[in-house]
């Protein structure tokens, strides 16, 4: 049984992605390691193969663009996720009690792995974009019973306590004797007791109550909740540029629109967390818990681009992206309907570019996400940016997501890029995973900036060496050879 568990994990690894919050929304899956090094901006960008996904109107002004990602491989993590994986694994499959997993270091997180790729391919350039998708991730979240009768008079316990006493208690079997039940207490709450004013009677009182209700130590166990999330999207785009003849050749107003096929498959525990003595039936029955729902969705895009200053805005999932979701017998039920909520987002940049051999360019960007969300503050939507692109293939990356600092490194050369990015995602400002991101890309064109430099410098060297022989054939001619 534990093979087979760590089997379904193990894809979940591969091809499935989290929602640890209601299932009424969704949330999008798909994340690039360049734009989460920069804070998550992209509404203002153009140049990534990311940029379309944030803005379709950024095709229009990439005229002097060609970007093929013909194969792209992604994969972020929380460190915390694999342990944890495991554990669940061992107790799901017998191996391991319930009281064997940390849930003190686990509170306020929600540990996830997902995978941005395993396959991206795609063509964007001159006003035209088309591309695929696949997104996932794997996660779990643990929190506090809220019905738990400690917590609720004063006494502060930690998790770990209250599962091994559960475990122990539930081990006794059907009639445990009320001096059984009182040793694990006083072992295992006893000083929390007398740290909150009760005394060796009220130890006595609760033992009674555990002994009269088997089911009350439910109470008092932690909750979990685990979901995964598998996406697969195709988009078609197009950006058309209005150029500006009085101004330069790249200056000009563009506007764009994707339309997006997306099927989702989603592995849940349900809409609630459940107690944590529960997840070995759960990962038991789990084939039973898959749900699959597709939905066609639009974006609607606008870039100005003046000189080295862009101003973007987007407004992606256009109407709202709903999801009828039904089990893998076809059938309907069992897990709520969700949706993508309509986001508008918007935002500026600008790019100093530099003619050196050290440093070729400095991007700034400032952008604000979903801005209709009335539940954030503006605070949490600010998508903040920086990347300074050195020596040809060097590109350094610092930004503000969620109000966390990313930090991100890139590196580039011809038709191979890999990217690495960390950022802190944050889940209603309760639930925080800190993520390490790793993107391989093939295909992937550098900037025209860089291009030029790289064309320029070769055309220099070229000069510099036919100068050189030039001066070797007339030294020679001179002395007569």
């Amino acid at each position: 049984m534990k093979k087979n568990i760590m089997a379904i994990l193990g894809c979940l690894c591969l091809s499935l992605t989290t929602t640890v919050y209601s299932n009424s929304t969704e949330r999008r899956l798909y994340k690039d390691a360049v734009s989460m090094g920069m804070g998550g901006v992209g509404v203002s960008t153009i140049g990534y193969s990311f940029s379309a996904i944030h803005n379709p109107a950024a095709l229009g002004l990439m005229a002097d663009h060609d970007i093929a990602p013909f194969l792209s491989l992604g994969m972020s993590m929380n460190p915390e996720m694999f342990k944890l994986l495991n554990d669940v694994s061992g107790v799901a499959g017998g191996t391991q009690g319930f009281d064997s997993i940390d849930y003190d270091s686990l509170i306020g997180k929600a540990p996830k792995i997902s995978a941005n790729g395993p396959l991206s391919l795609g063509y964007m350039g001159k006003g035209f974009g088309f591309w695929t998708t696949t997104s996932s991730e794997a996660g779990m979240s643990i929190i506090e019973n809220p019905d738990n009768i400690l917590t609720q008079n004063g006494i502060d316990v930690s998790l770990n306590d209250l599962a091994k006493a559960g475990s122990e208690i539930t081990g006794l079997g059907d009639n445990p004797t009320q001096a059984q039940i009182e040793d694990i207490i006083n072992k295992y709450f006893g000083n929390d007791f007398t740290n909150a004013g009760l005394t060796d009677q009220d130890i006595k009182d609760f033992a009674t109550e555990v002994g009269n209700d088997p089911n009350l130590i439910k109470t008092l166990l932690p909750k979990a909740k685990f979901d995964a999330t598998a996406e697969i999207t195709v988009n078609l785009a197009y950006g058309y540029r209005i150029p500006f003849s009085f101004l330069d050749d790249v200056s000009g107003l563009s506007f764009g629109a994707t339309v997006r096929f997306s099927q989702r498959f989603k592995i849940s525990t349900g809409d609630d967390h459940i107690p944590i003595d529960q997840l070995g039936d759960t990962f038991n029955n789990i084939t039973d818990q898959v749900y699959q729902a597709g939905s066609i969705s639009s974006d609607f895009g606008a870039a100005l681009r003046i000189e080295n200053f862009i101003f973007g805005v987007s407004l992606r999932d256009a109407f709202s992206t709903g999801y009828y979701w039904k089990n893998s017998d076809g059938v309907s039920g069992g897990m709520s309907d969700s949706k993508i909520d309509m986001s508008l987002d918007f935002g500026a940049s600008y790019r100093f570019y530099f003619n050196s051999n050290f440093l070729q360019e400095v991007g700034v960007y400032v952008e604000f996400e979903d801005s209709l969300n009335e539940h954030e503050s503006w605070l949490n939507k600010m998508r903040v940016g920086s990347e300074v692109k050195l020596f040809n293939f060097l590109d350094l990356r610092v930004g503000m997501y969620d109000t966390f600092i990313t930090g991100g490194v890139g590196v580039g050369w011809k038709w191979f890029r890999m990217d690495f990015a960390y950022y802190r995602e944050n889940y209603f400002n309760f639930f925080v995973s800190d993520q390490y991101y790793l993107n391989m890309t093939i295909g992937l064109d550098n900037s025209p900036q860089r291009k030029a430099r790289s064309l320029q410098n070769q055309q220099q060297h070229d000069r510099i060496q036919a100068q050189a022989l030039e001066l070797v054939n007339s030294s020679l001619a001179g002395i007569g050879i």
